[in-house]
């Protein structure tokens, strides 16, 4: 006698006897189904088929498929992988994303690229930042509602659809796009903690932002002009010079060079670094 393993939804309840007992007392199952999942809209086994890989990626959807995207083993973006996802529902506490615009960071490229600092490619995600329509939900999700315009902090999020803890959901303020929206989750996220919640800037204060050529310290720069305090900022990307001019002191030089002065002479001594 073979053994097949029988999955069921944990969140699903009622119909599980009637359909275990059917499924083991039954005669006419193919000896080969040794994974059968059962759920209230069906039965389903595991079957290798054979596909026409152009046509079927020709034939994704813009967004809502089935679908995600993983890097290459060779490293290049251009070069991604589609995997079909199998269908799934929220559990309880997450919500269901039909995504309409992912953010990739340095980050992300970097490690596709298999140049993150530890010389290997550390994670498989694309993106982990989505902006999108509410497609579904499990319980006790409260925050947000069914079809309602979110953004989230997901992995991966190059992909159709993504499944998130609803604690990570944020509904989409009115004036931003969904393109702009998906820029927030982590970008602005990080920032808004490091600058805002630990350091609490004021306008006696002066903040020092590194990397601001990054995407975490353009938004540092942009929350520290909200709150009005003296920015400066290091950088070492020369295209981005003339906004970085326009909105603080830009300073290329190494830490000990560009430090020192403002902690030892400056009128306006560093009060907050990021």
């Amino acid at each position: 006698m073979g053994i097949r393993v029988v999955d069921l939804p944990f969140n699903e309840s009622g119909w599980h006897f009637q359909s275990v007992q059917e499924e083991l007392l039954s005669t006419d199952r193919d000896l080969h189904d040794t994974v059968v999942a059962l759920r209230p809209h069906g039965r389903f086994i595991r079957r290798i088929t054979a596909i026409d890989a152009d046509e079927n990626l020709q034939s994704l959807p813009s967004r809502g498929g089935k679908y995600s995207f993983e890097p290459n083993p060779t490293g290049l973006l251009d070069k991604v992988v589609a995997r079909w996802q199998a269908p799934t529902s929220p559990c309880p506490g997450e919500v269901a994303i039909q995504v309409h615009a992912a953010s990739i960071n340095s980050k992300e490229v970097m490690n596709i690229s298999e140049k993150s600092v530890t010389g290997v490619l550390s994670d498989q995600n694309l993106s982990l930042e989505v902006a999108g329509k509410v497609i579904d939900m499990g319980e006790d999700v409260s925050n947000v509602q069914l079809d309602a315009n979110v953004m989230a902090r997901v992995a991966p999020g190059v992909s159709g659809y993504a499944t998130t803890d609803s604690r990570f959901v944020s509904p989409i303020p009115g004036n931003l796009t969904m393109a702009q929206a998906a820029s927030i989750p982590v970008d602005y996220v990080t920032a808004y903690y490091a600058l805002v919640h630990v350091g609490r800037p004021t306008r006696r204060d002066s903040v020092l932002v590194h990397a601001a050529a990054g995407s975490v310290g353009a938004v540092a720069i942009q929350l520290a002009k909200l709150y009005g305090a003296r920015i400066f900022a290091t950088a070492d990307n020369s295209e981005r010079w003339e906004w970085f001019v326009q909105q603080s002191r830009v300073f290329k030089r190494f830490l000990t060079q560009y430090l020192h002065p403002f902690t030892t002479t400056s009128r306006a001594p560093l009060e907050i670094m990021v």
